[in-house]
């Protein structure tokens, strides 16, 4: 009886260190398949950004905040999505900024590509002011109601003084997210760890 119970004893633990073994071999793989993932990434070209995460309650808060809203709408498509981080600034060109266009890094005039942020993130705060009219004149006061509609028809004229104030905050916000931009894009370019595959794939427009 003794010795048949070392005889388990003795599989058991042979048991147990296969089991040890195939778990650190696994989590070797894993770990490799991870930094090769993280090294990957599919920038959206400019223009063509993955708003899918716009849902109508962001758009709601962006609505209720105009300008603000505006400013951290555009933010949201272009900057907290690691795919859309598809415009940075130039520092060495103050009108000049650069976009990817879905290949490669190409640069634009600063003003219309600024109007392009600022009229796009408009126009779905206006589309979505439109489909919810009514509900929005039950949830809001009279006066944001009102103040809210006369933003966004002031925001249909580039020439008008709250346009110009957006558009020099989205500038700003280019600016505060260039270096981030710029690290993801070093990240990517960098040598991976032995073993690991780098790349860089883009998503054509």
């Amino acid at each position: 009886m003794v010795q048949g119970g070392d005889n388990l004893r003795e599989e058991f633990l042979a048991l147990q260190k296969r089991v040890d073994e195939l778990s650190t071999r696994s989590n070797t793989t894993n770990s490799h398949n991870t930094m090769s993932h993280n090294n990957t990434i599919n920038i959206n070209a400019f223009g063509c950004e993955d708003v899918s995460g716009i849902t109508g309650e962001v758009l709601d808060r962006c609505i209720r905040r105009t300008n603000v809203g505006l400013v951290d709408l555009i933010k949201t498509i272009h900057f907290d999505r690691a795919a859309n981080r598809n415009v940075k600034a130039n520092i060495s060109h103050p009108e000049i900024v650069e976009c990817h266009d879905g290949r490669d890094w190409v640069y634009d005039q600063k003003k219309c590509v600024l109007q392009k942020m600022v009229d796009s993130g408009h126009r779905m705060m206006s589309n979505h002011f439109d489909d919810n009219t009514d509900r929005y004149k039950t949830e809001m006061s009279r006066a944001l109601f009102r103040y809210v509609y006369e933003w966004l028809d002031k925001m249909e004229k580039s020439n008008h003084a709250v346009y110009a104030d957006v558009m020099e905050k989205v500038f700003v916000l280019i600016l505060n997210h260039s270096r981030y931009v710029s690290d993801m894009m070093d990240a990517v370019s960098s040598p991976s760890p032995a073993g690991a595959s780098s790349s860089s794939s883009t998503t054509p427009p």
